[in-house]
Formats: C-alpha cells, sequence, structure tokens
C-alpha cells in the first residue's frame, strides 16, 4: 500500500456503520440511524500534500472549507456543524 494510516471513529450512539455504494476516496465510511431517513455522518480520508490539519487553516477555517464542500454537492441542501469547532489540547 502506498498510504499508510490509522484513525478511530467513535459514532454517537444509535448510529450505525454502513458502506457508500460508490468510492470515491482513499477510505470512507457513513453512519446513519436506521429510522431517521436522509441524515447521515460521513468520514472520508484522503492523502494531502500538508504535513499537519494546521497548515490548511484554523478550526473555523476547516470546518467553514468543509460545509461549503458539502454544501455545493448535488443533492445536498443543509449542512450544520455538531457544535463550534475548536482545537484541543494537542492544538489540533
Amino acid at each position: 500500500d502506498k498510504f499508510k494510516f490509522s484513525y478511530t471513529v467513535t459514532p454517537p450512539p444509535l448510529f450505525e456503520p454502513g458502506n457508500k455504494p460508490l468510492k470515491t476516496h482513499l477510505d470512507e465510511i457513513n453512519f446513519s440511524i436506521p429510522d431517521v431517513r436522509g441524515y447521515t455522518l460521513g468520514v472520508t480520508v484522503d492523502p494531502v500534500r500538508i504535513s499537519s490539519i494546521k497548515d490548511f487553516g484554523s478550526p473555523e477555517e476547516v470546518s467553514a472549507r468543509v460545509v461549503t464542500a458539502e454544501v455545493n454537492r448535488d443533492g445536498v441542501f443543509e449542512v450544520t456543524l455538531a457544535k463550534d469547532p475548536v482545537e484541543d489540547s494537542a492544538g489540533c
């Protein structure tokens, strides 16, 4: 494998993992609540040319880029951040 990576995702309670029908990223997974239609939490992983997320921008700038990218996708009419973006104790 050209790209070696690992990560851990802990979805909110009630969310169950599911695969996307068409894989377009290095790694990706969706989580949804079985009884709630149209509400999905997704995680995608792609290689980048920066060495740190801090090189991409502040938490506010990164979240604004993600929201803008998502809302510009076909069929997406609303994007909501679950909470305000903040740096953690490691500065990420």
